[in-house]
């Protein structure tokens, strides 16, 4: 006896037009790729709603309301994606990838933001820093000084008086 498309169908789904499957998100990642699968579809969900929230917190602490709002609508939407997952089988839909894939870019683009405003400061206050010494440098190199006194180079009398 060989299993054929033929001869398989009529015993694995004698009524073709009778089509069923979870209604559950989770489930279905669990039905089909058992619990490692469910595993993992989970770390990648708790990641994503992890990262979106930590990105809308420092943003907020920092008053940079773009980045704020984008991780709150992230959120916002894999929340209600989740949320409706529950009763939906649509555990592969693109949607969810998408969001997880905007989450990641948007923390990752915050974080570099962020390093190059520090940056940014840092070099400030060594270029003022740096202003300073130099400014003291050359008052201390200065040509009046080699002479003994301002007045001494400046071709002006020793009173001050022409």
């Amino acid at each position: 006896y060989t299993l054929s498309l033929h001869n398989a169908l009529p015993i694995y789904a004698p009524d073709a037009m009778d089509v069923r499957g979870p209604h559950s998100i989770y489930f279905q990642v669990l039905a089909e790729h058992g619990y490692p699968g469910l595993l993992l579809y989970l770390t990648l969900v708790v990641y994503a709603l992890s990262t979106s929230y930590r990105t809308m917190r420092r943003a907020r602490a920092l008053g940079d309301t773009l980045v704020e709002s984008y991780a709150g609508m992230f959120l916002f939407s894999l929340i209600g994606f989740l949320s409706s997952g529950t009763f939906l089988g649509r555990a592969y839909f693109d949607y969810f990838f998408t969001v997880v894939a905007c989450i990641a870019i948007l923390a990752r683009l915050a974080r570099i933001e962020r390093a190059s405003e520090a940056d940014a400061d840092a070099q400030a206050e060594d270029e003022s820093e740096d202003d300073a010494v130099e400014e003291k440098t050359l008052i201390a190199e200065a040509p009046w000084r080699e002479a003994g006194s301002h007045q001494a180079h400046s071709g002006l009398p020793v009173g001050g008086v022409v």
